[in-house]
């Protein structure tokens, strides 16, 4: 990895001279410490551009996810907050669920956490359930007020009776 900052340092010099032409010493400052800024990451997993990257040290997780083109879908993003570190290797899991949520047992936390539920519709889930008793099959989800077909089908893979 050093061998290729090295590179790159060099590299971006030599465009310096070549591209802005040095009339100043200030032009091969500011080429050094753009570069100096600059460090690598490797991210791989559920992206939809696995890789290395040269990042500035303070780049935005906008600008960093711009790098590997987003999150595949389920993918567990990073933290907003997260700061990078040169040569730093990252997976991104491809789901929260080590196991299905049995939709019996689940509290709001519970279903909070699957893609398409929100808040409200876990209050349902949870109000309906104290009303009518237990699921009896994954079919009777669809008698919650909000779950309709498309929905139903985005979360029931995550759900078991």
């Amino acid at each position: 990895m050093k061998i290729i900052r090295v590179f790159l340092v060099g590299l971006t010099i030599i465009l310096g001279f070549v591209l802005g032409g040095c009339q100043d010493n200030n032009t091969f400052l500011n080429i050094k410490y753009k570069a100096h800024h600059l460090i690598s990451i490797t991210i791989n997993g559920h992206v939809n551009k696995e890789g290395t990257f040269l990042i500035n040290r303070d780049a935005s997780m906008a600008e960093v996810e711009n790098k590997f083109k987003g999150y595949q879908e389920q993918a567990i993003k990073l933290d907003e907050h997260h700061h990078f570190k040169d040569n730093e290797i990252i997976f991104i899991n491809s789901t929260r669920f080590s196991n299905k949520i049995n939709i019996n047992e689940a509290n709001l936390e519970d279903l909070v956490i699957i893609k398409g539920i929100g808040k409200a519709i876990a209050l349902k889930i949870i109000k309906y359930r104290q009303e009518y008793g237990l699921f009896k099959n994954m079919i009777d989800l669809m008698n919650v007020k909000g779950i309709k077909s498309k929905l139903f089908n985005k979360i029931y893979e995550y759900l078991e009776i």
